[in-house]
């Protein structure tokens, strides 16, 4: 699944130079094109309840923060998406096998993550997410690289990583460098 283009021209670059694009978004917002996604340090939960027309079961917002986890169960509940929120390390995988609790046909819950793993709670997670998200916050993290080799891995095939950061706490050349070392494509810097 790849999401639409949001730049100028049309989608791909092929067809009508300009209706692709917006066919594009128009088709990104119905049932059949909704995305499991995945926010890595979602603090207050702002994306995610921002998208949750879009949003597909099984995402899920983390952070290390529970005071963090309480404020974006609250925008998520208000966007009518919530779920559930675990307050310990626990993630379920979010696969179609495990879709018989409430906690995983969820379309959107929240966990806290334990900030001493270096994002290892994502191993559990491995190809489940159309769109995996992680703004400005693996300068916060002991090993910047190893969180972003987990996110990546998050990701299913053909899904999408999307990654921002300051400048000056993680340069990006470096961040580029990683991302090629997970097979990532930096699109834009």
């Amino acid at each position: 699944m790849s999401l639409p283009h949001s730049g100028g021209g049309g989608g791909d670059g092929g067809g009508d130079g300009g209706n692709e694009g917006r066919q594009g978004e128009k088709k990104a917002t119905t049932p059949h094109n909704k995305l499991r996604a995945l926010d890595f340090g979602c603090g207050p939960g702002l994306l995610l309840a921002g998208i949750a027309d879009v949003l597909a079961p099984g995402s899920v917002g983390l952070d290390v923060s529970e005071g963090m986890l309480a404020v974006a169960s609250e925008h998520a509940h208000e966007a009518g998406v919530l779920g559930n929120t675990s307050t310990g390390t626990g993630i379920g995988t979010g696969t179609d096998a495990d879709a018989g609790s409430k906690a995983d046909t969820a379309v959107l819950s929240f966990a806290k993550l334990d900030g001493t793993t270096h994002g290892a709670e994502l191993d559990a997670l491995v190809g489940q997410f159309d769109l995996v998200v992680c703004s400005v916050v693996l300068h916060h993290t002991m090993e910047p690289e190893t969180v972003l080799k987990r996110l990546c891995r998050c990701a299913k095939p053909g899904g999408h990583v999307f990654v921002a950061e300051m400048e000056l706490a993680l340069p990006q050349p470096t961040l580029a460098e990683w991302m090629a070392s997970c097979g990532v494509c930096l699109l834009y810097t």
